[in-house]
């Protein structure tokens, strides 16, 4: 019974702090802030974490940025099956945008929180490192003349806005959305859109 009631403080505090992190970021954020939306005291915070540093790195894990960069890529090698221009790898799609929307939704105040609140933490650069990863998975794997597109500067900087936007667009709609079907119907236009605009440009 202790530990039970052990593990739903902790549960208040993460819950919590996912939040206001989410409200404030990082930066903004204190944890008093966290103690009143917890309805926990700031003592009893510092008996489960040392800092606020630990509590954002706990609630907003690693492993959470790796399983999205690992969906993305699968998503831009899929978009260079030739196949798919004629239709015959269409469930593979639909089974990746699948899975891209569903880990979205589960993780959708980590994600925000990494992408958005994330000023002062070590993900603070992490949007450009995302656009510059799929960026970089684009050219290992499309053509040489594909590549070319890419190499030069001029285009470099359009095809970064692009992704740039995207991922503004995903984050507006996971901010904004009140439900997960909400998510899910936004996120299958965006998918759809993007990935037969990637096959247009890079085929």
């Amino acid at each position: 019974m202790v530990q039970y009631k052990k593990d739903n403080i902790k549960e208040k505090i993460d819950s919590a702090a996912l939040k206001i992190f989410g409200e404030k970021g990082y930066e903004n954020t204190k944890i008093s802030n966290i103690s009143v939306a917890a309805k926990v005291s700031v003592g009893n915070i510092y008996r489960y974490y040392k800092s606020k540093e630990e509590i954002f790195y706990s609630v907003a894990p690693e492993s959470v940025l790796e399983k999205l960069k690992s969906i993305l890529i699968n998503k831009v090698i899929l978009a260079k099956d030739k196949e798919l221009n004629r239709g015959k790898s269409i469930s593979k799609f639909h089974f990746i945008n699948e899975e891209f929307i569903e880990y979205m939704i589960l993780n959708r105040e980590q994600v925000l929180v990494m992408i958005n609140g994330s000023k002062g933490t070590r993900y603070e650069g992490v949007k450009d490192e995302v656009i510059s990863y799929m960026i970089e998975n684009v050219k290992e794997h499309y053509s040489k003349e594909s590549n070319e597109i890419i190499h030069d500067s001029m285009n470099y900087g359009t095809i970064k806005m692009i992704y740039e936007k995207l991922i503004e667009m995903m984050m507006h709609i996971l901010k904004e959305s009140k439900s997960s079907e909400d998510i899910k119907k936004s996120f299958e236009i965006i998918n759809s859109y993007h990935l037969f605009g990637v096959i247009n440009l890079f085929k």
